[in-house]
């Protein structure tokens, strides 16, 4: 890669495209690879959670067992069913959603017309 400076601005005519990427939940990057017109890779971006740091999307058990609760009792409420819930946020079980998908889960329930009696 040939970087040139003119004036106070870097310069290259390299052309450049996106090899990879890779994103999570949240829609974040999370990987990437650049590569340049040779396809030799000049950036590379990996996903490497320091071993102390605590997930964004981890929830307490407790809490979990509260959202559990307190989607149920609208499933209960609406007539909805679980599954049709869970494949929605694209989860297995209530205790995978993360705070915000159960936000989302909670309010859209919470929209939703009670059944018929």
């Amino acid at each position: 890669t040939a970087i040139r400076r003119k004036n106070d601005r870097y310069m290259t005519y390299d052309k450049f495209k996106v090899s990879s990427i890779s994103y999570n939940e949240n829609r974040e990057i999370t990987e990437l690879v650049v590569v340049n017109q040779e396809g030799r890779t000049v950036y590379r971006l990996e996903d490497k959670p320091a071993l102390h740091q605590v997930r964004k999307d981890y929830v307490p058990k407790e809490t979990l067992e509260d959202h559990a609760e307190a989607i149920n009792r609208e499933l209960q409420r609406t007539g909805v069913a679980l599954d049709t819930v869970l494949k929605r946020y694209g989860v297995g079980s209530i205790q995978e959603m993360d705070d915000n998908t159960y936000k989302k889960a909670m309010n859209s329930l919470k929209r939703t017309k009670p059944k018929a009696a």
